[in-house]
């Protein structure tokens, strides 16, 4: 192997291990918490900054024809 070869070695090795680590920091779930008013996330109680989340539409829809 000459000195070529390794170096494209390390850089490819370093490309991918970055692009490994960003995807796996992405996608990982977090771990710990640091939700103050002791609930399970901030969507169900509303109690820290954000707002209380509006009710979800309902999965059904009924279908409008338009005459055109």
């Amino acid at each position: 192997m000459t000195v070529y070869h390794v170096t494209e070695f390390l850089v490819v090795g370093a490309i991918v291990g970055y692009s490994a680590w960003n995807l796996a920091r992405r996608f990982a779930p977090k771990r710990g918490s640091s939700n103050a008013g002791g609930c399970s996330s901030c969507d169900s109680c509303g109690s820290c900054d954000t707002p209380a989340p509006k009710s979800k539409p309902s999965a059904e829809h009924r279908v409008r024809f338009h005459r055109g």
